[in-house]
């Protein structure tokens, strides 16, 4: 009985192992979603991933980027939309002999 106890601690592995993987991997993933945060500002698509993957996280950092980054994909789309509207009707309305 006592070899098969011995046998038993032996191969489970440590809390304190378990705890540093789940620690680790939580700590990749906040880097890894910043970094998909940050990239964002320069392909705004990045954002969109960046909510799909991280939205469930464990980490609450996660989380709070992945809606940052869906509340920024929103505002950003808005923006564009509004410039590219704004720019087709003064080109569309513009009348050159106006000017004139």
């Amino acid at each position: 009985m006592q070899q098969r106890d011995d046998e038993r601690l032996i191969t489970s592995p440590s809390n304190d192992l378990a705890h540093h993987t789940s620690s680790s991997s939580i700590q990749h993933d906040e880097e890894m979603c910043t970094l998909f945060f940050f990239l964002g500002f320069l392909m705004n698509i990045v954002w969109i991933v960046n909510f799909v993957k991280y939205r469930n996280s464990d980490s609450p950092t996660c989380k709070k980027l992945a809606l940052a980054s869906i509340i920024l994909f929103g505002v950003s789309s808005v923006i564009a939309f509004g410039l590219v509207a704004f720019g087709l009707y003064v080109v569309l309305t513009w009348n050159p002999r106006v000017i004139a």
